[in-house]
């Protein structure tokens, strides 16, 4: 696990150290809109009752 508040390393050199690409320990997901959610949400819901 990278540690940001680690003094001895940089993260640079601790993501070398596990292989890790650099941007992947930077990146952060992008949450669902709440209508995106309603939505997915009632086609699920029309897809059971279908069957």
């Amino acid at each position: 696990m990278v540690d940001s508040q680690q003094a001895t390393l940089s993260i640079r050199r601790q993501c070398e150290q596990l292989g890790l690409n650099r941007a992947s320990f930077y990146y952060q997901t992008a949450s669902e809109s709440a209508l995106n959610l309603e939505l997915m949400r009632l086609f699920a819901k029309r897809s059971v009752c279908r069957h």
